[in-house]
Order: C-alpha cells, then sequence, then structure tokens
C-alpha cells in the first residue's frame, strides 16, 4: 500500500487533478460532472481534503457546516484502484473530526443505492441509511 498523505485542496489541485472528479458516482442529473468552478466555490482547509499519493490526489472529501450545528458532505470520492486501502475511511475521519472542532454534532450525506458497497461503507462508520430519494435538481 502507499503512503497517502492528506491535505487541505487548492485551486492548482483542482485544475490538475480534475479527472477524480469525472467518476460515474459524481454524474450530476443533468449528465455532466461537477464543474472546476463548482469545486473551486469550496475549497477551504477544514472542509476540502485531498489524499495524494506523490503529487497524485487519489481521493478527496468536501463539505460544509450547516445551522443547526450540523455539517454536509457533499463529495467524497477514491479513484477505483485506490479504493478498500482505507483512503475514503480516513478523509471522512478528517472532515467529521474537523466539523467536530468547529461545533457540528451531526453530519449527513447522500449515497448512491446502486452500490451496496457504498452503503455498507457508510454504515460501518456509524451512518444510518434513511428513504430512499430522487434527486430533483433545476437551473435557477
Amino acid at each position: 500500500m502507499q503512503k497517502i498523505n492528506y491535505r487541505p485542496v487548492s485551486e492548482s489541485d483542482i485544475e490538475n487533478h480534475y479527472l477524480l472528479f469525472q467518476t460515474e458516482e459524481l454524474r450530476t442529473p443533468d449528465d455532466n460532472f461537477l464543474s472546476k468552478g463548482y469545486l473551486k466555490g469550496f475549497i477551504d482547509v477544514n472542509f476540502f481534503i485531498g489524499g495524494f499519493d506523490d503529487n497524485l490526489m487519489v481521493g478527496a472529501v468536501l463539505g460544509e457546516l450547516t445551522k443547526s450545528n450540523g455539517f454536509m458532505i457533499f463529495t467524497i470520492v477514491v479513484y477505483p484502484k485506490y479504493r478498500s486501502q482505507g483512503i475514503g475511511r480516513t478523509l471522512l475521519e478528517i472532515i467529521e473530526t474537523n466539523a467536530k472542532k468547529k461545533g457540528a454534532n451531526w453530519s449527513l450525506l447522500y449515497a448512491s443505492n446502486y452500490n451496496p458497497k457504498t452503503l455498507d461503507f457508510y454504515q460501518a462508520r456509524g451512518y444510518i441509511i434513511g428513504n430512499e430519494m430522487t434527486e430533483c435538481v433545476k437551473g435557477l
């Protein structure tokens, strides 16, 4: 297993590693992927963390604080060949710890229903699977 280094994501990381965010799980309802501009809007030293194998970003997690002492995780992604090596778990632990330090006492995320392994991953980390929902998106 490679030694993965974890640190905040920068604008240049998004530019240089945008392919990471073009995985099927992150496809939007309009059949696109999250834009670089969207991702750059989340840059934060506490809440946009990348996992790096040398200079390659192989995983990332991003989220933000919400009202009522909550935290919303918008995206967690790891390149397929790097999965099952603890990278996703470590990214989740880092961002949850950062959220707790900033006053959050609960966390929410959405996961696709079509991948039972993903749901098992979150359940093993204490997340409760809620009701199935359909994503509805509208441009404004």
